[in-house]
């Protein structure tokens, strides 16, 4: 993918992202503020992403560039927000509660990280974002449903209903 056309993704998508932001009527847990800031912009429109062959029922993308904090929930066979999206090397932490009365799971096997969750439970976890491209995290006991995410970086975001393309970020 070229440089322009990767730009021009994630310009669609960040615009489709804040359309659908603004015409949600959810109350269902978005993106968090981080301590002292306002919220995350995330979208709350379903749709499903494939990333290095794993589908990720799509609930939001939250720009976390001048952030070092998120809270995300899990819900039925979705993280919210599902995709965030930083610099480079970035930490950042995680709040995460589940919001739903089935045990969760987070996984992200290239930083040792594979921690339960228990229903209407909360916790705390520091990922770092790629170098460049995107890594997906996974419910275990979900993943084949679509309960994963990503932490992308560089120039774009996943786009709703296509393949990301790794290496062209």
């Amino acid at each position: 993918m070229s440089h322009l056309s990767a730009r021009s993704g994630l310009l669609a998508t960040l615009a489709l992202v804040g359309i659908a932001a603004c015409g949600s009527g959810s109350s269902g847990g978005g993106a968090g503020a981080a301590a002292g800031g306002p919220p995350a912009a995330a979208s709350s429109a379903p749709s499903v992403l494939t990333v290095d062959g794993q589908k990720i029922n799509n609930r939001g993308q939250a720009e976390v560039t001048e952030r070092s904090t998120v809270e995300m929930t899990a819900e039925n066979f979705a993280f919210r927000p599902s995709v965030l999206h930083g610099k480079p090397g970035q930490k950042i932490t995680i709040h995460l509660r589940n919001v739903t009365a089935t045990p969760h799971n987070v996984t992200l096997a290239a930083q040792k990280i594979n921690d339960d969750l228990a229903p209407d439970k909360a916790m705390t976890l520091t990922v770092t974002l790629p170098a460049s491209g995107t890594l997906v995290f996974t419910c275990e006991y979900h993943a084949k449903a679509g309960m994963a995410g990503a932490l992308t970086t560089g120039a774009s975001a996943p786009a709703a209903g296509g393949a990301a393309n790794p290496g062209g970020y």
